[in-house]
């Protein structure tokens, strides 16, 4: 229980008795405070009960006024409560101070002689620690509790974290679909949790309190934060209370999910893909229905190559992503929603070292095109260019534009200041890496075999050269082109 006025009336040691309304016994004490000062709001921080024996009332003109002001400034300062003490300036509590507390809603108490301020701060300091071992027993409990439900798996912690809690609780897979389920949903803005969970994978968040004031979220990953396997979602209320002990509970929860072997239905999305890749998506739609399933609207198939290939499809499929079943030609395809292949397949391939074709968007019905790209741009991988998108490669249309002489003109002009450049070779090795690793840093200069900041150097000293900024998203379009271009130039033209 909390520390309240009425807990420290209730102590027959202190010999405290109220006045005014019997209500404000409930109000909840932070700290004490002991002034005499006819202003202490500037020492005081909130929730505090301040003791006085009231000196600064003693001699005053008006007391009905001095009181007044005082105790008007000590509600605006967000004190809770007054500890009025007998002696040596009064022998019973002032009229104009009780008035005063009424007025301003601040719960009073009178102090009797013979109990000294020090023993009740010393009672409020004993009743804080003994409730915040009682709150760490529980939370304790609480966690015995929970690992106890992981034998009857992923629903039963949910359910158990739900009731410690005593707040609603989801779970979202690394697609960020619904998973499991506990608590009252009613008011529940489920397009906001599952945006939420979007923003903490793409930011590789640990922890994330967010949404509505009056509907706040609270996530944590399951799994590492940044490969989850996906999000733990909780009412945030629950939460802001006695954050300390909830958050390690809920922490406790996110670890214990995260070893908890997956419940996917791997054999009826065997069946399910089986079923799209051969044309029948009307009964692949059925079969989702009776399993309680729901197809994305859209998917991206990913094909991986590679010594590491095998690993990382066992990678992706923690993330969420589905691998092809085994009466398909290859088992290193894997298809995702487009959310979850974008913000993972570059740091699966970063992590394992494997080869990465991407393949457009397209509905359930199309997978199988899906799967022909995805495989077509993998085959154009190699191991300084590691990830493709079939988006991105060159098609006819793109090369005689590439060949066009206005295009040739432009990239020798945009390059021309790098002709002779004592690091023209290097710059531009730099800049294609970069372009290639998407503007990443790490990546970039791993392929390249140098730190990141020699890296750094060499981009900024190209971007001075050829007059560019690169943080803009239209010149890294230009150098681009340009760098597209240039050997294409310089082989027929020779550089100028």
């Amino acid at each position: 229980m909390t520390v309240t006025i009425r807990s420290l009336i209730a102590d027959g040691d202190l010999r405290l008795t109220a006045h005014g309304d019997p209500q404000g016994l409930d109000h909840e004490v932070g700290w004490v405070a002991v002034s005499e000062l006819p202003d202490p709001t500037p020492w005081i921080q909130g929730a505090e009960l301040l003791l006085t024996s009231g000196m600064w009332l003693n001699e005053v003109a008006d007391r009905a006024r001095t009181a007044d002001e005082w105790a008007g400034r000590l509600a605006r300062s967000g004190a809770t409560a007054v500890g009025f003490g007998l002696e040596p300036c009064f022998t019973a509590v002032p009229v104009e101070m009780v008035a005063a507390a009424e007025r301003h809603r601040l719960t009073l108490f009178e102090v009797p002689p013979g109990t000294p301020f020090v023993a009740i701060a010393r009672r409020v300091a004993d009743l804080h620690a003994a409730e915040s071992r009682r709150r760490q027993a529980d939370a304790v409990r609480s966690q015995q509790r929970l690992a106890a439900a992981a034998s009857s798996g992923s629903p039963a912690v949910v359910r158990t974290l739900s009731r410690e809690l005593r707040g609603w609780v989801i779970t979202l897979d690394a697609g960020h679909r619904m998973h499991d389920r506990a608590g009252d949903l009613h008011d529940v803005n489920l397009a906001q949790v599952r945006e939420l969970a979007v923003q903490a994978a793409r930011e590789a968040r640990r922890s994330l309190l967010a949404g509505d004031s009056t509907q706040p979220v609270y996530l944590v990953p399951v799994g590492d934060a940044d490969s989850r396997r996906g999000t733990l979602c909780v009412d945030g209320r629950s939460i802001t209370g006695h954050a300390g002990q909830r958050v390690g509970i809920v922490g406790t929860a996110a670890a214990i999910l995260s070893v908890i072997p997956s419940s996917s239905p791997e054999p009826v999305l065997d069946v399910i893909l089986d079923l799209l890749l051969t044309g029948e998506d009307d009964v692949a739609h059925r079969i989702c229905e009776a399993a309680g399933l729901q197809l994305p609207e859209r998917l991206v198939a990913v094909s991986l190559g590679g010594v590491q290939a095998e690993q990382t499809v066992t990678r992706a499929i923690s993330l969420g992503m589905w691998r092809l079943p085994w009466n398909h030609s290859t088992r290193t395809v894997v298809v995702g929603e487009p959310s979850v292949v974008a913000a993972r397949v570059s740091d699966l391939i970063d992590q394992t070292g494997a080869r990465a074709g991407v393949s457009a968007p397209y509905p359930p019905r199309d997978v199988r095109r899906a799967v022909q790209e995805a495989t077509s741009a993998q085959r154009l991988t190699n191991d300084k260019q590691r990830l493709a998108h079939y988006r991105n490669l060159t098609v006819p249309a793109l090369e005689s534009l590439l060949a066009a002489e206005p295009t040739q003109h432009f990239a020798e002009g945009l390059l021309a200041p790098l002709i002779g450049h004592p690091e023209q070779d290097r710059l531009l090795e730099s800049a294609t890496a970069w372009l290639q690793a998407h503007g990443r840093w790490d990546p970039a200069a791993a392929t390249l075999g140098i730190h990141r900041a020699t890296l750094r150097g060499r981009m900024n000293r190209l971007a001075d050269a050829l007059g560019l900024d690169l943080d803009s998203a239209y010149d890294r379009l230009a150098l681009a082109l340009a760098l597209e271009t240039f050997p294409t130039a310089e082989k027929n033209n020779g550089p100028k």
